[in-house]
């Protein structure tokens, strides 16, 4: 709740916890649902008592306009509805042409769930963005040393493939082998298998036939 009031966040997920079957969450003791209810409302009223988007009036954004009308309005309104980069629902003057493109945008008045814009340049020059001066900073490890993990990481795989991947002709030794158990076991024995010895050996013979399929 401090950290609500402190930072008025745009956007919260308030939603009570249920526990799923059969985690470990299930078996700890739950909160009375009185206790829940009075949580819930409460962070909903904290959050309802604050407009979400004071910081964006009188500043210039760029809009991404994708719809001639707002659901739910008036159409007699004649807005259209654009976002900005980080989602804030803007609402502007309808024009039609602009549906698909950009457009920069003052932000006349703010409101809870989104705010109103005037149209200040339409078609503006595209963004273009160097991805290498964007996170040059962000990432302190050098060309070399990504190249050396990305190398190890190859080198785990390809272990784990050889260790998993048996050949035909190691397959075909194993299966051999199970038939000499077999035709020894038969001479032995002249009585007839019991059926958890046969079942045994035919998993076996599954297992061996099988491991040959794995693809990594």
């Amino acid at each position: 709740m401090d950290l609500i009031r402190k930072y008025k966040f745009p956007v919260i997920n308030i939603s009570q916890f249920y526990s799923r079957p059969g985690t470990v969450a299930a078996k700890w003791k739950k909160v009375d649902s009185k206790e829940v209810k009075r949580r819930s409302t409460e962070t909903a009223k904290l959050f309802k008592s604050y407009p979400n988007y004071n910081l964006l009036k009188n500043t210039i954004q760029r809009v991404w306009i994708h719809d001639t009308k707002d659901e739910g309005r008036n159409p007699d309104e004649h807005v259209m509805v654009g976002h900005t980069k980080s989602y804030v629902k803007v609402l502007i003057k309808r024009d039609p042409e602009l549906v698909g493109k950009s457009a920069i945008v003052k932000i006349t008045d703010v409101h809870k769930w989104h705010v109103y814009g005037e149209i200040i340049e339409k078609n503006p020059k595209p963004i273009h963005v160097n991805f290498n001066h964007h996170f040059k900073g962000m990432y302190n490890e050098k060309k070399e040393t990504v190249n050396n993990i990305l190398n190890e990481i190859k080198k785990e795989q390809e272990d784990i493939h050889a260790t998993i991947k048996i050949n035909y002709e190691k397959d075909q030794e194993n299966i051999d082998s199970i038939a000499e158990v077999l035709e020894n076991s038969s001479q032995g024995k002249k009585d007839k298998w019991d059926l958890s010895s046969l079942l045994f050996v035919i998993s076996l013979i599954f297992l061996y036939l099988g491991i040959d399929k794995i693809k990594i």
